[in-house]
């Protein structure tokens, strides 16, 4: 592609995602659009799916682009002739260890930078003979055509690359960063409370994230019917869509456990950081992270949370003091019992801007995100932007 070593006209890349839904990863990364210099660095997107996605439109109106291309039959020569015919410098791929593939046909295609980014520790998938095969030849391929390998934390790179992942140099840990702006408003506690028809005063949890196997939503279901013993009025809000299937299983738990008036199903939501705001603590409990982006817009409103001691959330602690995590094996009865902890200690103005304050210090601000990223850029093009 490009075989300069100077260029005045912007970095091109092309993101590589499954399809632009309102998931942790995608949002994270559209995010990045509005903190970085459009004069320098040109980002475009690609769906495998072939699919349109939720994500679509913001990424327009941001003045980027789109491409559909399934993968599918055909795919690997329709991708190279895009690659060739936008002449890309860089193409960043998100979709963990078959991220090689992509890599392998950007490489052939004269791609100068491949970049492999790693979201999360696991794939979702169950360990089978022919899913293990399938790791390991992708993670060769990872390893034999990445010119950058990134990850959002420590724990994620360690998880996928052992304790020596930082003796490549290609490996760099970039934190997911969350735009604190985004929840300077005052919080608007009444009026999400009204908007669900619920009482000016009821405590609310709060969680955030899709519905699927991962996020471990039949823990959290119990977990808020012990809160509910000790605080009867209490309410949950489940923020995201889900699969089919997950979805029917936690709706027949909640209505099984007689909690259908006390847990509310709102969907996949633009207006996340209102209701973070709103909430009195999140409860987390997922079985698995890369570093979780709804974790951190917690912090950034202000609120608490209590989540699992997974290594994506214990190398928080440090850095956002008001993030606590719990073992999974400790049971919903010790996890209600936290959170009926920080519900009791009731809402106060101050020390949320205090821990508001806290997150702005953190490694874990959009901006710094935005600078990380665009250094990995300008590396993994080898061009001296003008």
């Amino acid at each position: 592609m490009n075989t300069s070593t100077h260029k005045s006209s912007p970095i091109k890349i092309l993101h590589i995602f499954g399809r632009m839904v309102r998931g942790g990863a995608e949002t994270r990364t559209v995010e990045l659009l509005r903190y970085i210099d459009r004069k320098r660095y040109l980002p475009q997107f690609l769906s495998l799916s072939g699919l349109p996605g939720q994500l679509d439109d913001e990424i327009r109106q941001l003045g980027s682009e789109v491409h559909l291309c399934k993968l599918e039959r055909g795919f690997s020569r329709r991708f190279t002739e895009l690659l060739k015919e936008e002449q890309f410098d860089i193409v960043h791929s998100h979709i963990h260890f078959s991220s090689g593939y992509i890599l392998r046909l950007a490489e052939k295609a004269g791609v100068r930078g491949r970049i492999s980014h790693f979201r999360n520790t696991q794939d979702g998938h169950d360990s089978t003979l022919r899913r293990m095969i399938q790791r390991a030849i992708s993670r060769w391929m990872v390893n034999r055509h990445s010119t950058n390998i990134l990850s959002v934390g420590t724990g994620t790179m360690e998880t996928l690359f052992g304790k020596n992942w930082s003796k490549d140099p290609r490996r760099t840990v970039i934190p997911n960063g969350v735009d604190g702006s985004r929840f300077a408003a005052p919080p608007d506690r009444i009026g999400v409370r009204r908007e669900f028809g619920l009482a000016n005063d009821c405590p609310l949890v709060i969680h955030v994230g899709n519905l699927r196997k991962q996020k471990n939503h039949p823990f959290l279901i119990s977990v808020f019917e012990a809160i509910q013993k000790h605080i009867p009025a209490a309410r949950l809000i489940l923020v995201g869509h889900g699969d089919s299937d997950t979805e029917l299983k936690v709706r027949a738990q909640v209505d099984e456990l007689k909690l259908a008036e006390s847990v509310i199903f709102a969907g996949s939501r633009s207006d996340v950081p209102r209701l973070l705001s709103a909430a009195d603590i999140m409860v987390f409990p997922s079985k698995w992270e890369g570093l979780p982006g709804a974790v951190l817009e917690a912090a950034a409103a202000g609120i608490p949370v209590i989540g699992s001691d997974i290594p994506g959330i214990i190398e928080l602690s440090p850095h956002l003091p008001i993030v606590e995590h719990l073992a999974l094996e400790a049971g919903p009865k010790v996890w209600a019992q936290v959170a009926c902890e920080r519900i009791a200690d009731g809402y106060d103005y101050d020390r949320r801007k205090s821990i508001q304050k806290c997150f702005g210090a953190s490694p874990y601000t959009i901006e710094k995100c935005a600078a990380l990223t665009c250094s990995v850029w300008r590396r993994a093009s080898k061009i001296d932007v003008a």
